[in-house]
């Protein structure tokens, strides 16, 4: 969302070129290093808007789009941590061979030094909010406003389910209308490449939290799981404009709770976008042009209101960061990686959407 808002200036005058999208390979193969990865990042490769490139071996990937002459990394490679310094260095390389330039999009601290190393600059972008489940309760005044919301949502009729994968397509056609009825409030559009979008083979890949009202769909959210219940994360939420108030905070607290009772030991709440950078008079140029955004672009979005509301969970702060060629300015890479949230589904017809199992590109 961070580089959709910044580069939305930028969109007004561009048009998304079509990515161009790999050979096709068994998405059973993806499946497997997802299911085997503890962070539920690697899910985004399930929704099937990106190019995958793999390890010699399988057992790890990188997962990219291509916008004009970027191509982007979504998050850091996926897989075992040897493989990872490979993977982003054969990634340069594939960029480099087709006329593009590489850079690596909302990726972790534990990789930093080694696209440092690779001669990326690596420029802060925001803060992910990691709530550790084990300590996660209703208790206390801190709570009162989930407490509240649960009491309502209760009172209302609500009550709370995770279907498991295989119950999501006797359900889709509610889960569906729901969708449709929130995008139409919210008069917004599908995105794509930093999350998922609503997709019925997406979403039956995936468990998916509901609240009911007297046995109707009234909100739902796709939950994305860690292997060995390292991490809980959910990528859509929506809801019905006829649901009781307070019915995400309902239903978000139901998942934590839920998560906590599976042993999962912490939940990824999502980024706080230009958040946590230092602003003072030594600070680089973008983290001082980012700190004015985070101050006074409410005009675009609520940037304070998002970290103020995740703080109410008491969370763990964790920097998200974008590895970018020296000397390209990190506004105009989040331009091109705007120009694959906000435009590349509507660019890649569904039958050529695959996954890379080679250098080679179509």
């Amino acid at each position: 969302c961070c580089a959709a808002l910044v580069g939305g200036i930028t969109l007004l005058r561009t048009v998304p070129p079509p990515l161009a999208v790999p050979r096709g390979i068994e998405v059973s193969q993806v499946r497997d290093v997802v299911a085997a990865a503890k962070h539920t990042a690697a899910n985004l490769a399930l929704v099937g808007d990106k190019g995958v490139l793999f390890s010699d071996d399988r057992k790890s990937f990188l997962m990219y789009g291509v916008a004009g002459r970027s191509w982007v990394a979504m998050g850091d490679p996926v897989g075992p941590v040897g493989a990872r310094s490979d993977l982003a260095r054969r990634f340069r390389t594939l960029a480099r061979e087709n006329g593009g330039r590489a850079l690596l999009y909302l990726v972790t601290p534990d990789n930093l030094s080694t696209y440092i190393d690779m001669g990326f600059s690596v420029h802060k972008i925001g803060e992910t909010a990691l709530i550790p489940l084990g300590a996660f309760s209703l208790d206390g005044g801190s709570r009162k406003w989930l407490r509240r919301a649960r009491k309502t949502a209760t009172e209302a009729g609500c009550t709370f389910s995770v279907a498991p994968p295989k119950e999501v397509g006797a359900m889709f056609r509610e889960l569906r209308d729901v969708s449709n009825s929130w995008l139409a409030s919210k008069r917004g559009k599908e995105k794509g490449f930093s999350l998922g979008y609503f997709d019925e083979r997406y979403l039956q890949q995936c468990p998916i939290a509901v609240a009911r009202r007297n046995g109707r769909v009234v909100a739902f959210a796709n939950l994305w799981t860690g292997a060995g219940e390292a991490e809980l994360s959910v990528d859509l939420m929506r809801y019905s404009p006829d649901a009781p108030a307070g019915i995400m905070d309902y239903l978000l607290s139901e998942i934590l709770l839920w998560g906590k009772d599976r042993g999962y030991r912490v939940f990824d709440l999502g980024m706080a976008p230009l958040a946590g950078l230092e602003t003072d008079g030594s600070a680089p140029v973008w983290n001082r042009l980012a700190g004015l955004m985070f101050r006074r672009g409410h005009r675009f979005y609520n940037f304070e209101g998002v970290r103020k509301y995740k703080e109410k969970f008491d969370p763990i702060w964790e920097g998200r960061y974008m590895a970018v060629p020296a000397g390209m300015h990190p506004t105009l890479a989040l331009a091109d990686v705007a120009r694959l949230v906000i435009g590349l589904r509507r660019q890649v017809p569904r039958e050529r959407q695959g996954l890379a199992r080679s250098s080679q590109v179509a």
